[in-house]
């Protein structure tokens, strides 16, 4: 279920300066007041001083499935639902990160919607 790269990402990343294309974001995690960023082309995630609920503001294409993670729908691969309330999103990375079950029917809904695009 790889989906299309968006159009409607910003071409930067607020509080970073040396990213220059947000298409380029997997993930983030949020670690409290902090952001891990993790890239397409870098082994190591970046540390960037500002909240997730901020760059979830900055980047309204990405899914934010769970209160550590925002992922960039791009780079979803497979969504798999164990039972009604567990929910795993896979990523072409090989990472599976567990999408929350307040946020599971929002997390389906946006992805049909962009399915059917």
């Amino acid at each position: 279920m790889v989906t299309q790269p968006q159009d409607d990402v910003p071409n930067h990343v607020p509080g970073y300066r040396l990213i220059h294309d947000a298409q380029r974001i997997i993930r983030l995690e949020g670690k409290g007041n902090y952001t891990l960023v993790y890239l397409l082309d870098c082994d190591k995630p970046i540390l960037i001083s500002y909240t997730l609920k901020r760059f979830e503001a900055h980047l309204p294409a990405f899914l934010r499935i769970h209160r550590s993670a925002l992922i960039n729908p791009a780079y979803i691969v497979q969504v798999s639902r164990t039972n009604p309330k567990i929910m795993f999103v896979k990523l072409t990375t090989g990472e599976t990160i567990p999408v929350s079950r307040r946020r599971m029917m929002e997390t389906l809904i946006r992805l049909n919607r962009r399915k059917s695009r």
